[in-house]
C-alpha cells in the first residue's frame, strides 16, 4: 500500500535516464515509484495521502546527523592551511587572504 503520493510538481530524480517527474509514491517513508501524475496516482488506495505540489521543485536532500553547519560556515572566512607543505605557502596563502580583508579585521587559519 503507498503511503503517500505528491504530484503535479517538479522533481529531480537524480537518475540520468528520467531526471524529472511530476510524482512520487512513498511507502513506509521509501520512494517505491515515480513518474507522471496519473500513472503515480493510480496506485493510491483510499488511505493514500495525496498532495498536491502546485508546481513546487522537490529535490533529494542532504541529510546527516551529525553536520557542524557554524563550523563549516567560519571555516570558509578563514585562511585554509589544512597540509600545507611549506611555511612559505602558508605565509603566502596568509598574505593573499589579507588582501581581502579590512586592517581591523582579524585573520584566522585552520
Amino acid at each position: 500500500m503507498i503511503d503517500t503520493i505528491l504530484y503535479n510538481g517538479d522533481i529531480v530524480t537524480l537518475d540520468p535516464k528520467r531526471p524529472r517527474v511530476s510524482a512520487l509514491a512513498i511507502y513506509d517513508e521509501h520512494i517505491v515509484a515515480w513518474g507522471g501524475d496519473d500513472e503515480i496516482r493510480s496506485l493510491a488506495t483510499a488511505q493514500t495521502r495525496l498532495y498536491n505540489l502546485n508546481g513546487r521543485m522537490v529535490i533529494p536532500g542532504l541529510t546527516d546527523a551529525h553536520l557542524h553547519w557554524s563550523w563549516t560556515a567560519q571555516s570558509l572566512r578563514m585562511v585554509d592551511l589544512f597540509e600545507v607543505p611549506t611555511k612559505a605557502e602558508a605565509l603566502q596563502r596568509v598574505a593573499t587572504h589579507a588582501q581581502n580583508v579590512s586592517p581591523d579585521e582579524w585573520i584566522i587559519g585552520r
